[in-house]
């Protein structure tokens, strides 16, 4: 995935096309953006936000929110470390996508990813992620050629705001041993939330 992914930015005069290659977007370390993104439009202020998985210049890796304060895709677009994630090591390999803060390699969300951002009216910031162990199956981080892996849990993050500092909310969204559940994605509906 990683090897060939990337987020491309291309313009249009309407919605139907034609489009127009621009550029590829890099973070500001000039390392690709992570295989997932998620674009929103902060309702107090209209800047764009976008959050991935990636390096912030200068300050590590983790989930990074990409903010262009013109509220045009095309910037320019400041960067900040949202929550950090780092390496463990899962049957020799590194896998980079481990919560810093965590001290359980069985906690349901050790490894984090997958984040989809949303801001509500009232300005305070919600992301959701996928969330699962760091330990105890071989196909952590990946799947096996029928299918199998390790569950999927869907979890979030808050904060007062876009800027942080984000909290863990603890528990899966969806209770229960069953839950399989991957890519989230958030909106703001009509009535706030």
């Amino acid at each position: 995935f990683a090897a060939n992914s990337g987020l491309y930015l291309l313009t249009a005069p309407r919605v139907g096309g034609p489009w127009t290659y621009v550029r590829e977007e890099r973070t500001n370390a000039d390392g690709p953006l992570g295989f997932r993104v998620d674009v929103k439009r902060d309702p107090t202020d209209g800047a764009l936000l976008l959050i991935t998985e990636g390096y912030a210049a200068g300050t590590g890796f983790g989930f990074i929110l990409r903010r262009s304060p013109s509220g045009s895709a095309l910037g320019p677009w400041t960067e900040h470390l949202v929550y950090e994630l780092t390496s463990v090591e899962v049957d020799g390999a590194t896998d980079w996508t481990a919560d810093a803060s965590s001290t359980d390699p069985d906690r349901w969300d050790c490894r984090m990813a997958d984040p989809s951002l949303a801001i509500l009216p009232s300005g305070e910031a919600v992301v959701a992620y996928r969330g699962t162990r760091c330990c105890c199956n071989a196909h952590i981080g990946a799947w096996g050629p029928a299918g199998e892996h390790e569950p999927e849990k869907m979890g979030l993050l808050r904060a007062p705001s876009w800027e942080g500092p984000y909290a863990r909310t603890g528990a899966p969204i969806f209770a229960g041993d069953g839950g399989d559940n991957e890519d989230p994605y958030l909106w703001v509906g009509p009535r706030g939330g």
